[in-house]
């Protein structure tokens, strides 16, 4: 597992195990492992950026799960962002062929799919006809690395493409989602986008990379979802657990 120092690669890691399987966690060398202290696993470093080092840590495994994809941060054009992110992921991928591997799982990001065009909910066969209208880094960083991961597939390496929805629960380092339920803790959100969103717990997810690792169609995408609430029922939830008011609903023309 790449990435199980995250909220969802931890879950991850934890599901294997349940499920009876040894957990190799490639790692950066500057990585907090004490964060994966009720997990057990073998050790290994290596960097998206490091191809060679990839190739080493791969090594005597027979499934990868990459939930480290790249994710933009800094203010840079797109075009930038995106020659990053698939550099990155031609490593992994280049790394993963010097190896015979069962299946190879990438975490994809609900944002690569475009909405249903006649109005119904969204499901796995959905995709943009070329590059999104819309330059936002991280939609058209999605959106490459997901259409990469299908043409490695095609190329022949055993590629299925998990992609959770929005997503909550422990491990939260940084924190990515549970930011909304920390800033509404700390009175410190002004509002939020009303909408609608589909949300699974990230336990949830996690036990459906395994499954999607175990059982999964190469070339296939599968979506690891929950339960659909609207934005206002999301918060509300979380005002409740947090006794806190509840903070101004901004309709999304106007977020924009």
């Amino acid at each position: 597992i790449i990435g199980a120092t995250g909220m969802i690669g931890h879950h991850t890691a934890r599901a294997a195990i349940d499920r009876g399987h040894e957990v190799v966690v490639v790692h950066r060398a500057s990585s907090n492992l004490k964060q994966l202290a009720d997990i057990r696993f073998t050790s290994a470093i290596a960097d998206l950026d490091d191809r060679e080092a990839l190739t080493r840590a791969l090594g005597g495994v027979d499934a990868v799960i990459n939930c480290a994809g790249y994710y933009p941060t800094a203010p840079r054009p797109w075009r930038e962002e995106v020659k990053t992110a698939t550099t990155q992921m031609d490593h992994f991928y280049a790394a993963c062929a010097q190896h015979k591997l069962h299946k190879i799982v990438y975490l994809g990001a609900a944002i690569a799919l475009p909405k249903n065009p006649n109005g119904k909910p969204g499901d796995e066969t959905l995709e943009y006809a070329g590059e999104p209208a819309n330059k936002n880094p991280y939609l058209q960083v999605k959106v490459a690395m997901d259409v990469q991961a299908r043409a490695k597939a095609r190329e022949g390496l055993p590629v299925v493409v998990a992609i959770p929805s929005m997503t909550f629960g422990e491990y939260d380092y940084g924190p990515t989602t549970g930011r909304l339920l920390v800033e509404l803790a700390n009175r410190r959100l002004p509002g939020y986008v009303t909408g609608n969103r589909n949300v699974i717990y990230a336990g949830d997810a996690g036990l459906g990379l395994i499954r999607v690792c175990e059982d999964g169609r190469v070339g296939e995408r599968y979506l690891l979802t929950g339960e659909n609430h609207s934005m206002d029922a999301l918060v509300q939830k979380m005002t409740t657990a947090t006794a806190v008011p509840m903070p101004k609903a901004i309709p999304l023309a106007g977020a924009i």
